[in-house]
Order: C-alpha cells, then structure tokens, then sequence
C-alpha cells in the first residue's frame, strides 16, 4: 500500500497496528529492547504518517476539493497543528529504544566504578563504551529537543545498522554444522538449537533491528517539526527577515 501508493495512509497504520502487535505475537513481551524497538518503528510510521497526510492534502486543495472549515487561513493553521504534533509524538517515541539502550549502559558503567560484575573489564574497552555512552546520551538527548536532530538521526542509523551486521549474522550462522544457544530470545536463553533454527531467530532480530534504522532515516527524510529548536529557529528567522523587509 506504502510503495505502490494506493493507500499509504492506511499502509502506515496497518503497519502502526502490526508493530504494537508482534511482540506478544512472538512472545517477546518480557523483553523490554524487543518492545522499544517496536515503539521506536512506530514513531518512525508516525513521522511517515505525517508526510503522506500532508501529500494528501495538498493533492486534495490542488484538485479542488474541500478541507477542514473554516477560512483558508485557519484550514492552515489547523493542518500546521495536526503535522507538528504527529512529528513531535513520532520523535519521542523514535528516542525510545536509545534511552533504554542509555539507561543500561549507565547502570554497567557505574557498576563498574563500583566493583560490580564487570569491574575487571579492560581498560581501553572502558574508555571506549564510556565513549559510545556519552555521544549515545548526547545524539539521544539532542534528537528529543529537536537540535541537530537530521545529523543525529543520521549518525545513530549509521551505528544501529552496523550494530545489527554485527549482533545478528545470520548470513554466517546459516551456514554452520554447530549448535547455538538463543541467549537473545527472551524464555528461550539456555535453549541449544540447530544453526538453521537460530540463524532463523537471528534473521528475525537483524530486520527488526534495520527496521529501527529506517525509523531514524524518516526523522532524516522529514525533519523534527515546529516542535524543534531547529525549525522553531528557522522559523523565527524567517519571520524576522520579513518583518525588516517590510520595514524597508
């Protein structure tokens, strides 16, 4: 429906409907990543939803038909609204998963300080996942308020691309005669498989993972929204510009 344009709109909330739905499909509700993620995809969706809603209705005042009452002027105002509340909801929830991911690093590093079950780690691995945590935190951080958020959306597409080629290769497990524990299945942990089976739960993962970073590419695609201190700046530029020209 998405790709062939015959109902984006629609094509979008079916998929909304079926990102809420697969993790208790799949039995992965107690996995608390596996949901972010799904709540990450959703504000992805939303941000699409946002842009195909705004197609339509230019599609629709070029044709000539109606919109919402009201004078030209508020119709406007109005549609301005229901764009930049969608695009602030879908940005939010596309943080989702990096808090959790923030979150977790956080407890580990100060765990570490205090001598818990990851104190003896290497020190140039410390170094380097303090590192990943401060510009996690930052990128996260400045996504939410809406500053440099295209870059930063951007970067963490990058990282979470890379981080599923690495975490989930089933594209190398396929072909091996050993046997794998699902150590990343939640309930299924101590779970000793056939490669074939859990290159097929890594397959699964792999692409619910690049489908966070196609979430991420829609805020790099489509921008923050009014409800940004990019945009809210531009915004004010713009209208300052105005209103010295008018002064000339």
């Amino acid at each position: 429906l998405i790709l062939t344009r015959l109902a984006p709109q629609a094509g979008c909330l079916v998929l909304v409907a079926w990102a809420g739905v697969h993790p208790f499909m799949y039995a992965q509700q107690k996995n608390l990543e596996f949901l972010l993620e799904s709540v990450t995809i959703i504000g992805g969706l939303l941000i699409l939803l946002t842009s195909e809603r705004a197609i339509a209705t230019r599609e629709r005042l070029l044709s000539g038909g109606g919109g919402v009452l009201g004078t030209p002027a508020e119709q406007k105002e109005a549609q301005a609204n229901e764009k930049n509340q969608l695009l602030f909801a879908g940005r939010l929830m596309l943080c989702a998963v990096f808090v959790y991911y923030s979150v977790k690093m956080s407890i580990e590093r100060v765990q570490a300080l205090l001598g818990g079950p990851i104190n003896h780690e290497d020190p140039i691995h410390a170094l380097f996942a303090l590192f990943v945590l401060l510009l996690l935190v930052s990128g996260t951080g400045l996504i939410i308020v809406g500053i440099k958020s295209r870059w930063c959306a951007m970067g963490l597409a990058l990282v979470m691309g890379c981080a599923a080629l690495y975490k989930h290769p089933w594209f190398i497990t396929m072909w091996s005669s050993n046997s794998f524990k699902l150590d990343f299945v939640v309930g299924y942990e101590d779970v000793q498989v056939d490669a074939w089976l859990y290159s097929d739960h890594q397959r699964y993962f792999f692409f619910q993972q690049l489908s966070t970073v196609g979430a991420l590419l829609q805020l790099v695609a489509h921008g923050p929204g009014q409800f940004s201190v990019d945009e809210a700046d531009a915004e004010s530029i713009t209208i300052t510009s105005i209103t010295s020209k008018g002064a000339d």
